[in-house]
């Protein structure tokens, strides 16, 4: 199977698309993942290992990243159960 040449969300409107399409078409785990993901800046394989007990309740969350195996503490907002 060829390749898929994928390329990054580069403009705000094309994060603001990919938002309304996950909205729309996806849940809203794929909706959190992808909110999440941008606002960290790590790839999905880095945030797809947490848990809810790794996020809730807490002030920052422990990201490992897969391709250089570094852990990076990550400021989460003072109410994290809030809607993204």
């Amino acid at each position: 199977m060829k390749e898929k040449n994928v390329q990054p969300l580069r403009t705000a409107k094309e994060i603001e698309d990919m938002k309304w399409a996950l909205r729309r078409y996806g849940s809203e785990p794929d909706y959190f993942l992808f909110v999440f993901g941008i606002n960290i800046g790590h790839r999905v394989s880095d945030i797809i290992p947490l848990t809810v007990g790794d996020v809730r309740d807490k002030s920052h969350v422990v990201v490992r990243e897969k391709k250089t195996n570094k852990s990076e503490g990550i400021p989460l907002p003072h109410k994290p159960t809030e809607r993204l």
